[in-house]
Parts: C-alpha cells; sequence; structure tokens
C-alpha cells in the first residue's frame, strides 16, 4: 500500500498492542480537553460486550501499528432496523506522531475497498458531528449523514454512510 502503510486483520498478540494505542489516545484526548472514550471499554471482553464479534484492524508502517478500527456486521446500537450488507466502522484511531499525515484517508479508502471486496453495500458509522476533524476526514471521504440522534449519555450523535458503487 501506498506510504509503507499495511492495513489487515489484527493476530491474537497485536489486538493488545492496539488496546494500548487507544488508551493513549483516550488520555492524550482527555489531556487537550476533548474527551471522546471512556477508557474502561478498551479490554477484549468489554469490545466484545458491546460489539459482539468484531474484527479487529491494524494499521502499520514498518513494524509498527500506528492505528487501527474494528468492523462488525451489524449494529443494533444505532442502526437495528438496518439488516443489509454492510460493515460497521467503530474505534478508529491514529497513534499521535503520525496524524497529519494522510494516514487516515489511507484507512478509510481501504475500509471502502475492502467493504467492496467483501460484498457489502455500505460503510456506515456515528460520530459526535462537533468533532470538526471526524466530520471532515468522514464527508470528504465520501460518507454521507443520514441521521442525528442524541446517544443515551445525551451526546448528538450522527450517523453517516458511505454507499459502495
Amino acid at each position: 500500500m501506498e506510504s509503507g502503510i499495511a492495513i489487515r486483520k489484527a493476530m491474537e498478540e497485536e489486538k493488545s498492542i492496539l488496546l494500548t494505542v487507544w488508551l493513549e489516545k483516550v488520555q492524550w484526548l482527555s489531556e487537550q480537553n476533548m474527551p471522546m472514550w471512556d477508557p474502561s471499554q478498551f479490554t477484549i471482553e468489554r469490545l466484545k460486550e458491546k460489539y459482539g464479534e468484531p474484527e479487529y484492524f491494524v494499521c502499520k508502517k514498518g513494524k509498527e501499528i500506528i492505528g487501527g478500527f474494528i468492523l462488525i456486521e451489524y449494529d443494533e446500537r444505532y442502526w437495528k432496523d438496518n439488516k443489509d450488507k454492510a460493515f460497521y466502522f467503530h474505534k478508529f484511531v491514529v497513534r499521535n506522531g503520525h496524524t497529519g499525515k494522510g494516514y487516515s484517508g489511507l484507512i478509510l479508502n481501504w475500509v471502502k475497498e475492502y467493504g467492496k471486496k467483501m460484498g457489502k453495500e455500505y460503510i456506515r458509522l456515528d460520530f459526535e458531528e462537533e468533532r470538526t476533524y471526524l466530520k471532515n476526514i468522514y464527508y470528504s471521504h465520501g460518507f454521507k449523514p443520514i441521521e442525528k440522534i442524541i446517544d443515551t449519555t445525551g451526546h448528538a450523535i450522527t450517523k453517516a454512510e458511505y454507499k459502495i458503487h
């Protein structure tokens, strides 16, 4: 892949490294006064409780894991009425020190191609639109807002999807 980046399903031993990357981002966002994720969710057990059987993916530059995400086939939390062919994209992270280099776009493009290869019709996600960086990256990569909802914690969430052609 471009820029010396490789994206693939995480091997078992890489999942713990990915958990560390998520926790580093949680801490950094909190220090920037932009808290996003509850750190207690970043265990294999808690992610399994929340997402069922998520597939973990890593983005590597050389031997270093610089980012990752999970994909699930059904998202009962925000997309319960959608049973069509989709991947639901969650927990997207690029490790500090590697942000601002275009890796987010490379990862999103890879996910769209992977979805197409796997016979999916959509890539769906949800995010807080007030996080301008996320809004800009998702919308500039073809994701369209579908609905705005309020989650159980009172946060405004935007549901968005990319239709695979």
